[in-house]
């Protein structure tokens, strides 16, 4: 069987181990994938530098979220699930330096199948973005407030939130995109739910604001308060929207990739 030149490209870039579905770094990636009952000394993944603590404990759950149909990136393992108050906290191998110039993104699936017991509008569960552990300051919240919307919120400051609220049992995507330089930062987030299509290329962010952080981001946690129950699964911090959602190169920049890969196997033809 003869193959066509695009089938020799793609056959060229997996032999050489280049991705065809995104580009840079996976920065940190948490899927989940434990067999105990509780997150508590949990410490798989990558990008890490010890396990997860949680206060109270935190369960595990054996059945994965599903990201919005037709995202390029499929589950792995089980998923943290609690029913009720839980904070778990965890360390990154890395710094997020807020006076250096740099763009990362977040991403991470979210569930709550019970309304909570207060409706102040607080935040009440999703992923915390953090100095470090049990520090609340210049802490960012990505996920679900107490009055049934999605929001992102900064510590001492109004959270902001789409003008829709979500649905119980419903899994949402939440993607966001922090831009960091001296003095002043930037956060942008979208959310997805099950039936919205992500783009292969940025979205129109739902939330997008300028903030100042204090401090370096050196730790995450996932929390949830209010005695609701919840779910979050498959974080994500990456340096590229790509990694961050499994979204499909651009067509020039597929070309450049497989134009490439053609280019060695001429050479090693010869």
């Amino acid at each position: 069987m003869q193959l066509s030149r695009v089938s020799l490209a793609f056959a060229a870039v997996a032999s050489l181990g280049i991705a065809t579905t995104s580009y840079g770094d996976i920065l940190a990636y948490e899927g989940f994938n434990y067999q105990a009952s509780s997150l508590n000394t949990a410490n798989g993944g990558i990008g890490f530098s010890g396990a997860w603590v949680t206060n109270p404990n935190v369960p595990l759950s054996q059945t994965s979220l599903n990201y919005p149909s037709g995202t390029n990136l499929t589950p792995i393992g089980g998923s943290a699930s609690s029913p009720g108050n839980g904070i778990a906290n965890r360390n990154l191998s890395f710094t997020i330096n807020n006076e250096t110039e740099g763009t990362y993104y977040f991403s991470f699936l979210i569930q709550r199948s019970a309304p909570p017991n207060i409706t102040s509008g607080v935040f009440v569960s999703g992923l915390q973005l953090q100095p470090h552990p049990g520090n609340g300051l210049a802490r960012i919240d990505l996920g679900i407030g107490s009055d049934g919307f999605l929001r992102a919120c900064i510590d001492g400051q109004p959270c902001n939130k789409p003008n829709y609220a979500i649905e119980e049992g419903v899994t949402y995507f939440v993607v966001a995109r922090l831009d960091t330089a001296a003095g002043e930062d930037r956060l942008r987030v979208a959310f997805f739910n099950p039936s919205q299509q992500v783009p292969n290329s940025e979205p129109v962010w739902e939330i997008d604001r300028m903030l100042t952080l204090a401090e370096s981001i050196s730790t995450i946690a996932i929390r949830g308060g209010g005695s609701t129950a919840w779910d979050v699964d498959e974080i994500r911090i990456t340096t590229t929207y790509a990694e961050a959602t499994g979204a499909i190169p651009e067509p020039a920049s597929l070309a450049l990739v497989t134009g490439s890969a053609l280019l060695i196997l001429r050479r090693r033809s010869r």
